[in-house]
């Protein structure tokens, strides 16, 4: 995998993927050309070279296999940097979500220490009405026990009329049945 970028870290690495690949290349190019030139050796030396031209074909096979093998490798690297990519990824997205629940976290927190201190307040408004309740609550036991005792004080000013209401009927009566009789004499007279 070759990588690509503009930091020192990354063109080191990118000079160092590439002279790998040209090392690659270059060595199977070597390999190829000798065992083309030992297999036209072995045609040269006809039946003599039989032999070195299996050995010929032997490697010619061993480096096809180095070839795939070799691709192979560079396909798990390729895959592993990819998932190694994709893991560093998540890790800052994960980082990322993280540092937005601890800021929602303090928001939550600075809201909850709002409604605490706003609970205390009316709490204590709560303890001042409680208070004021109480204060009224004994101004009206006051009012109506004075308004028990008003009405009993009125009740005996007013049984006191009735009853001198009851004596001037009485005495009224009898300047009445006075009057009568003047009228009765002044009649007789006439």
């Amino acid at each position: 995998m070759l990588s690509r970028g503009n930091d020192p870290q990354n063109r080191k690495i990118l000079s160092r993927d590439y002279g790998d690949y040209f090392a690659y290349r270059r060595n199977r190019i070597q390999t190829n050309l000798l065992t083309l030139n030992a297999g036209v050796e072995a045609a040269r030396a006809g039946e003599a070279g039989k032999g070195f031209a299996i050995v010929t074909q032997e490697v010619r096979e061993l480096v096809q296999r180095w070839a795939v093998s070799v691709k192979q490798i560079k396909d798990l690297i390729t895959s592993s940097s990819i998932q190694v990519r994709s893991g560093v990824s998540l890790v800052n997205e994960t980082g990322a979500a993280l540092e937005n629940i601890v800021g929602e976290v303090r928001e939550i927190t600075l809201h909850v220490t709002a409604i605490v201190a706003a609970a205390r307040k009316q709490s204590t408004a709560l303890q001042e009405i409680n208070a004021a309740v109480n204060v009224m609550d004994r101004a009206t036991h006051y009012n109506a026990t004075m308004v028990q005792q008003t009405r009993d004080a009125s009740r005996t000013p007013a049984q006191q009329a009735e009853n001198l209401n009851v004596l001037l009927a009485q005495f009224s009566i009898a300047r009445k049945d006075a009057a009568t009789g003047m009228n009765r004499r002044r009649l007789a007279a006439a």
